[in-house]
């Protein structure tokens, strides 16, 4: 079974709209074998993104959408906050915690992210 970690917007557009996921990459989505990983960073992210009125995504909304699509989150843990020092500085904070993710899973991310090429390393699953 093949893994792939969602990062946030590409977790977003498989809810709210999936037709604008890339071919491949619904595709890897669609497949009923691929395993689904989406980090708890990016449930943080969705809740303080919502809390200030910048995304309308209910908290039950979101429930029901890892359950729909789904998806196995996991948390952050010890082994991927060290991999946070191997990076160079990123003003989103929450993007590096995936790389960091994705990097300590060994899995690739699905993500439209282009600064995401710059990692040594990660894997991007978009097209």
């Amino acid at each position: 079974m093949d893994s792939y970690l969602l990062d946030t917007q590409t977790a977003i557009l498989a809810f709210i709209s999936p037709a604008k996921l890339p071919k491949k990459s619904r595709e890897i989505l669609e497949n009923a074998e691929t395993d689904r990983i989406l980090s708890v960073v990016s449930i943080v992210e969705i809740g303080i993104k919502s809390s200030l009125g910048k995304l309308l995504i209910t908290n039950a909304e979101l429930q029901l959408a890892i359950k729909d699509l789904r998806l196995r989150v996991i948390p952050f843990s010890e082994n991927q906050a060290f991999n946070l020092f191997r990076f160079p500085h990123r003003t989103d904070v929450f993007d590096k915690m995936l790389v960091a993710t994705a990097l300590a899973l060994e899995v690739p991310i699905i993500s439209g992210d282009r600064e995401f090429t710059n990692y040594v390393g990660l894997r991007v699953v978009w097209s």
